[in-house]
C-alpha cells in the first residue's frame, strides 16, 4: 500500500486469535532501523483514560 509514516491509521495484518481483528491504531513514531524497523502505535477508541503505546515491527502492521 505504501510506506507507513507518522499519523497513519494501521492495523495488524494477522492479529492473534485473542485480539480484536477490527482494532485500529495510530502511528506515533517510525524507527527506520536497518535491522529491525519498528513503529510506536497507540490503539484508537479504547475508552481508556491512558491508552498504552506499543512498539511493533513494521512488517506486522498495514495501512488501512
Amino acid at each position: 500500500m505504501g510506506k507507513i509514516k507518522i499519523g497513519d491509521i494501521v492495523k495488524f495484518h494477522t492479529p492473534l486469535p485473542t485480539e480484536d481483528k477490527k482494532q485500529n491504531y495510530i502511528v506515533l513514531e517510525v524507527i527506520e532501523d536497518t535491522e529491525r524497523p519498528r513503529a510506536q502505535i497507540q490503539a484508537l477508541n479504547t475508552n481508556l483514560a491512558f491508552t498504552p503505546i506499543n512498539l511493533v515491527k513494521l512488517t506486522d502492521i498495514v495501512k488501512i
